[in-house]
């Protein structure tokens, strides 16, 4: 597969693009170098650019605010709402913040990339419209947001502000995916071999 280029108009040297991901107005990619870039619309914040940027016609490089080794491995975009992983297990996330799908305990849009302080050692991170889900090294499922039609996978209506795990997994298996979309959400999972 031949991956091009991401050309930022303020760079001078092109990027190697790992993943592209798009959410209903936005779309990011995640270069090799970890850097991260935005485009489309930023009117709740999904583009992490902050409050004076409605929208991008180019590529921006979203300010994530990792420390020293650490770096971005992966995004994943909802609606209006972005999640960013780094590569020590923190989580980050930016945008609309309606039902809590951001994970920050408040309704609050966040314009600047935030530190979901309640998830460490994450792994995966996967995004619905307005809900979300994180995976960590022991393999436990977080979800949070909105949950009114059952999407958050914990058996309740609500509507869940910070991450919670309290999802009944079968016991031996092993999350490999997630898929979310508005109203629903699927979790495949490989049985693990003793």
């Amino acid at each position: 597969m031949v991956v091009p280029p991401l050309i930022h108009p303020y760079s001078k040297e092109p990027e190697k693009v790992v993943k592209v991901v798009g959410g209903c107005f936005h779309a990011m990619a995640l270069t090799e170098a970890g850097n991260l870039y935005g485009w489309g619309s930023n009117k709740k914040g999904q583009l992490g650019a902050g409050w004076e940027v409605k929208v991008s016609l180019v590529p921006l490089l979203v300010p994530v605010p990792v420390l020293g080794n650490d770096r971005i491995v992966d995004v994943s975009l909802g609606l209006e709402h972005s999640l960013i992983l780094t590569s020590t297990g923190s989580v980050y996330s930016c945008g609309s913040n309606s039902y809590g799908e951001l994970g920050t305990g408040t309704r609050e849009n966040v314009f600047i990339p935030k530190k979901v302080l309640s998830l460490s050692n994450i792994s995966q991170i996967y995004t619905g419209d307005s809900h979300s889900f994180a995976v960590d090294g022991k393999g436990i499922l977080y979800s949070w947001g909105l949950g009114t039609d059952y999407q958050l996978g914990d058996n309740k209506l609500s509507v869940k502000m910070t991450p919670s795990s309290d999802i009944q997994l079968p016991k031996n298996m092993e999350i490999i995916s997630i898929a979310a979309g508005a109203y629903h959400s699927l979790v495949l999972l490989h049985e693990n071999e003793m």
